[in-house]
């Protein structure tokens, strides 16, 4: 049962990522549906270069970049920064 809901969970982030590289326009959107390739993709998408990878699998600085990815991303979508809360 666990695992359906981490599934569930996971393709909707997936799908939700692949619709935001969608409207920004970025390459490779199925990128999306592969574990560590969906940070890259992230980082691509908020216009940060590819190394960032690195800096999101480290575990403090990863979570400051999160934070700053969450505040971007929408930003580029749209113009109200508080769908980064969601």
């Amino acid at each position: 049962m666990h695992f359906l809901i981490f599934i569930a969970i996971y393709a909707y982030f997936a799908y939700s990522l692949q619709v935001i590289a969608e409207k920004t326009k970025t390459k490779d959107t199925w990128l999306a549906w592969i574990p560590i390739a969906n940070l890259y993709l992230m980082a691509k998408i908020a216009k940060k270069p590819g190394w960032w990878l690195i800096l999101l699998l480290i575990p403090v600085v990863g979570t400051i970049l999160w934070l700053l990815f969450g505040g971007r991303l929408p930003r580029l979508v749209t113009s109200q920064v508080g769908w980064g809360c969601l």
